[in-house]
This record gives C-alpha cells, structure tokens and sequence, in this order.
C-alpha cells in the first residue's frame, strides 16, 4: 500500500484549522455541560427529596445528607467562580471540578435514586399507615365520645 502525503492549499488547511478549533471547543463546551447536568441533576434529586419526602429524608440519609449539600456548595462555588474568572474556566474545570468532585457527584446521585429512593419510600409506607391508623383510632374516639354524649341525655 502506497502512502501519499496530503498537499492542502492554504485556504484548505485554514479551512481544516478553523473545523479542528470548531471541534475541540465544542468537546470542551459538551464536557462543561455534563458536569454541570450532573450537578444541576443531583441538585434537583435532593431537592425532590428534601420537599416531598424530607422527614424519611433525614432518617434515610442521615450525615450523607450533609455530604451531598457541601458537595453541591462546592461544586457551585467553583462553577460561579470559572464564570467570573473565564481565564481559569479549563483549570477549575477539570482540575477541581472533574479530577475531585465529579465521581462523587455520580456515586451520591446513584445512591440517592437507587439505595436512598427504595428506603425513602419504603419508610414513608410505613409512615402514611401509622398515620393513618391513629386517624382511625382518633375518629374512633370521637364517635365514641359521641354516642356517650347521646346516652348521657
């Protein structure tokens, strides 16, 4: 097989240099936006959690709970400052946010909807028939005090 070199006329290899430039911006935009997604996405997990579901929440979660909020404090601190200082966006990305936070934000964000979501759930069952039981028994109560007010009269 015979190797022949490419020859490229300046405005072909300007042409290739600007669709090369093009194309690792658009790596680093894409590789941005899923570290973000990834924080945007545990952000709103345990923000379901913390609205609809907050007293299981604690007891499920306990001290995790905590790590995943700081985690997320972190992360945002450093995302806000990468926008203020765009010179730094590359080095805070994959520096700090990438090579310290990122496979932490993916394994809370696998415990949060595997693990913590079958317990959470599981826990707030409980929680409604207990409820819901002591409702019983309270309007039992109450039509019992009621048939005692009627006799009494």
């Amino acid at each position: 097989m015979e190797v022949r070199e490419l020859e490229l006329s300046n405005a072909s290899y300007d042409e290739l240099s600007l669709a090369y430039r093009k194309a690792i911006h658009a790596l680093f935009c894409a590789y941005h936006d899923l570290i973000d997604g990834v924080a945007i996405d545990l952000s709103s997990i345990l923000e379901k959690f913390n609205l609809d579901y907050f007293e299981e929440f604690i007891v499920v979660s306990g001290s995790k709970r905590i790590e995943i909020i700081d985690l997320l404090n972190a992360v945002t601190e450093i995302m806000a400052t990468s926008r203020s200082e765009h010179s730094q966006r590359e080095v805070l990305y994959d520096e700090e946010l990438y090579d310290n936070y990122f496979e932490q934000m993916l394994n809370y964000r696998v415990y949060l909807l595997s693990q913590a979501a079958e317990d959470i759930v599981r826990l707030n069952i409980e929680n409604k028939r207990k409820r819901y039981k002591n409702y019983s028994l309270a309007v039992v109560g109450i039509l019992v005090s009621l048939v005692g007010v009627y006799i009494g009269m």
